[in-house]
């Protein structure tokens, strides 16, 4: 399969061990995605620093209208189906909460 070069794409995956976690970032990097795409949920320091230690974007999709801005600092895109609690939370990750 090809793509046009320009598509950025990103690889969507559930992780709930750290060997889950490792084959996510190995099969990112093996498909050549730009990223991967994590559950709200698996957001923490340690996945946003394996992720970009790999060279890859970490993008979260949250569900829920409860959008944590200190976990937007760990992300370079967010996916919600609460766009105007994702931009308030943004504002408030900006001033530091």
């Amino acid at each position: 399969m090809t793509t046009a070069p320009e598509l950025e794409t990103s690889l969507l995956r559930d992780t709930s061990s750290p060997e889950a976690l490792d084959r996510f970032l190995t099969d990112a990097t093996g498909f050549g995605a730009r990223g991967i795409s994590a559950h709200w949920s698996q957001v923490d320091a340690e996945l946003a620093e394996r992720c970009h230690d790999a060279g890859l974007r970490l993008y979260a999709w949250c569900k829920t209208r409860t959008i944590e801005p200190e976990k937007l600092l760990l992300l370079d895109g967010l996916v919600t189906d609460w766009p105007t609690a994702g931009r308030e939370a943004v504002v408030a990750a900006r001033r530091g909460w």
